[in-house]
Parts: C-alpha cells; structure tokens; sequence
C-alpha cells in the first residue's frame, strides 16, 4: 500500500485481497480467519446462512473449508474482477471472483463472491459475505 493509502482506498483494498490470497495458501484456517470480524456472516449461493461468534469458530469453519479443497486438489487461489462499492461510515462492498487452482495450475473451481469490509482502524476485515455463481 503506498503511504497515502487507507484501508478502504481502492489501493488499500487491492492489496488487502492479494494478502488473502497469500493467507489461503497457507492452508491454515486461522490464518485465513483472522482476516474475519467477530461476528461473521456467511451465506451462501443455496440461500443458507451461517453465523460465527468468535474468532475459534471462524477459524474453525475455514479450517474444515480449506482441508477440503485440499483434498480435493485445491492447492493456491487467485482472484480477479474486483468491484467496489462505498457504504456507509468505515464500511465497503467488494466483490471479487476467485479461482482455485491444482498443483498443475488447472481451475478446480471458481465462483464470485461480495465482501462486506469494515476498517478496524488497523486494517480491513470482512464482516459478512455473499457467494454468487460463477
């Protein structure tokens, strides 16, 4: 982020995604977590919905999300064709599609999803999100 950016500048959002694409590759769901506000929200393109109270179960819920894409061949992501949207106070709409890739850079999977972000004065974190077909 260069030193005029803020969290929520296009600049800062930018930078705030490619950092999540490095934490996915970790596999680690606290990693990946900590990237979530306490309560999350996630729904999902069948129309359930899932709360997470805490950083535990948020980093709970993505560990169990990323083993399984493990193991079915998941091993980076990437995303493209990021959106955003200004909301009220420290909060903005983003929305990105992304790509799962196998070790011979072949998609696995892909879908586009929508991000509620929040500045927590240090950083951005997202507070729900949306999945949308691909």
């Amino acid at each position: 982020m260069n030193e005029h950016a803020t969290p929520t500048d296009a600049d800062g959002i930018r930078a705030f995604f490619a950092r999540f694409d490095g934490a996915f590759a970790t596999f680690d769901g606290e990693t990946i977590g900590a990237r979530y506000a306490a309560p999350y929200l996630a729904c999902r393109i069948d129309g359930t919905a899932e709360s997470f109270p805490d950083a535990e179960s948020i980093a709970d819920y993505f560990q169990a999300v990323v083993d399984e894409y493990h193991s079915s061949g998941v091993r980076s992501c990437t995303h493209e064709s990021l959106t955003i949207r200004r909301l009220a106070g420290p909060h903005v709409l983003a929305t990105v599609t992304w790509h799962l890739w196998d070790s011979d850079e072949v998609e696995v999977v892909a879908w586009r999803e929508s991000y509620v972000l929040t500045d927590d004065g240090r950083d951005l974190l997202i507070r729900s999100s949306v999945d949308h077909p691909p």
